[in-house]
């Protein structure tokens, strides 16, 4: 069956609206919370470095899904809008964070009904799971258009095209981006590293069900160490998530 965005994800949220669904769907909540620990890890070091002040700063996050980072952008008192393709996601979130405002829509459409221009854009996820180039184009398009002049964009990708092992995965190298985006009028400013050895399954070369079920369970055992240790020593190269920070001209 073809990868359809909007069914994928209303299927993976209906079945479990958690972090697991909206992350590493291979491994545990516990597995998960480590990673999204390291993704809010990363997005502090971006918005330090940059010197981006969040509060009282218009804020979209584009892909919004369990609300991690609606989380994190309200607790920094930032005024949050949300978007993301399911209706499971928009509903939850209108009732979790009544403060916000939550809007079902597809970032890569074409008529995408939003008026506002934000000062920060969140995207993080999002874009990589856009397989098809046209899509990707409008999104990076709309995401221009919605972010205002001198705005912040943070996007993330892994930048390798490699990498790419499903058929709702489609990541891209960082040319493509640079193209992508100076066609809506952004520049990439910096990458920020987001985590090393989290994050990474089992080889889709290792077939043998019982030896991936035994491999999957070493690197669950181990996520703890994976998580300290990711902490201490990620440096951009060898980063298998990152995020491209971003300023709209």
């Amino acid at each position: 069956m073809a990868y359809k965005a909007e069914e994928y994800w209303e299927r993976r949220f209906g079945a479990r609206f958690s972090l697991s669904a909206a992350g590493h769907q291979g491994f545990s909540e516990q597995y998960n919370r480590y990673l999204y620990k390291l993704k809010e890890r990363s997005l502090k070091a971006a918005l330090e470095r940059y010197g981006i002040n969040a509060e009282g700063r218009s804020v979209l996050d584009v892909g919004c899904g369990t609300g991690f980072f609606v989380g994190y952008y309200t607790r920094r008192r930032a005024i949050v809008t949300g978007i993301d393709i399911t209706d499971i996601s928009v509903r939850a979130l209108s009732a979790k964070f009544p403060s916000c405002a939550f809007v079902r829509a597809d970032i890569s459409s074409p008529d995408i009904d939003l008026k506002e221009a934000f000062d920060i854009v969140n995207a993080f996820d999002v874009l990589y799971h856009i397989v098809d180039d046209n899509a990707f184009e409008r999104a990076i398009g709309n995401i221009g258009k919605r972010c205002k002049q001198g705005g912040w964009i943070l996007l993330t990708d892994a930048l390798d095209p490699r990498k790419s092992i499903s058929e709702h995965v489609r990541y891209r190298d960082l040319e493509t981006y640079t193209a992508a985006l100076g066609r809506a009028g952004i520049d990439i400013v910096g990458l920020i590293p987001a985590f090393r050895l989290m994050g990474r399954g089992v080889s889709p070369a290792v077939k043998n069900e019982l030896v991936r079920k035994a491999l999957g369970r070493a690197i669950e055992s181990f996520a703890w160490f994976s998580y300290i240790f990711d902490l201490a020593y990620c440096p951009i190269g060898s980063s298998l998530m990152k995020i491209l920070v971003c300023r709209k001209r």
